[in-house]
Order: structure tokens, then sequence, then C-alpha cells
């Protein structure tokens, strides 16, 4: 039923894509959503691939959006881009203070082998919401063992 309703909203989009583009800034609008909804689509069903595309569309015309990098860099770490994550997230932190884009810079460096280079990043970290608590607690004692080891 999902694939249905995406592949339907997916061929609607297409058929007024050219409409859209040619009548303002309404339909400018219009067209930004649609990437983020296909976006959105895409990653649910697991094809970060497609969301992939559609974030950068988006992001392509409006830079400003913290939440829609922090996406692209989620579906880039599940790609294992990790390099490429880490930019994503690194915008979204320049754009918002918020310590989940900082978190998810130290997942990747972790992913990339850089243990050191994740711990110094959280030492960044002000606060945490709670459902992020339990991983950050084990990521902090990675740090301490890693601290500890080369001293």
């Amino acid at each position: 039923m999902r694939n249905f309703l995406y592949f339907c909203f997916l061929f609607v989009w297409l058929i007024n894509a050219s409409k859209v583009l040619a009548e303002g800034p309404l339909n400018q609008e219009f067209l930004l959503r649609s990437f983020l909804v296909n976006a959105e689509l895409a990653r649910k069903q697991g094809n970060c691939k497609e969301a992939i595309s559609f974030y950068r569309k988006y992001l392509a015309q409006i830079e400003k959006a913290p939440g829609v990098w922090n996406n692209l860099g989620v579906c880039l770490y599940e790609e294992r881009r990790y390099s490429d994550a880490i930019l994503a997230f690194k915008m979204a932190y320049l754009q918002k203070k918020d310590s989940v884009y900082l978190y998810n810079q130290a997942l990747c460096f972790i992913a990339l082998g850089q243990i050191q280079k994740a711990c110094e990043i959280l030492k960044k970290v002000k606060f945490v919401k709670s459902s992020f608590l339990n991983q950050l607690y084990h990521i902090k004692r990675l740090c301490q063992n890693v601290k500890h080891r080369d001293s």
C-alpha cells in the first residue's frame, strides 16, 4: 500500500513539475515541499540514495535548513558515506547549535575509527535529549577507555 501511495504521489508530482516551475513563487514553494515529501517517503522505505537526491535538490534552493541537513546526514551515514555525513551534520550545527548534530558527527568519527576526534566533539555537547543519554554514556565510557589506554 505504501509503495502504491508513493508512486501515485510521484506520478502526480511529475505531471505537474513543469507547470510548477513556470507559475511563480507559490508553486516554487510547492516544488520544494515535494522534494521533502519525496525524500521522507524514500527514506522511510529504506531508499536513502533516492532520499539523498531529493534532500540535495531542496538544499540547493534553501540552504538554511538544519533539520534537512541532519536528515541528509543520517541518510549519508546509513549509506556508509561517513565523511559526507560529517559535513552535513556540521552544516546543521552551524545553523542551529543543537547537540544532536554534534552527537551524530561523533558517531561518524567512531564509524571511521577516529575515536579521539569523536571524543573531542563530545566535549562540546551541553545538553542531549533523554533518548540519547544511554548511547552518550557508552560513547563517553569509550572515550575514557581510550584516554586511559593512551596514558
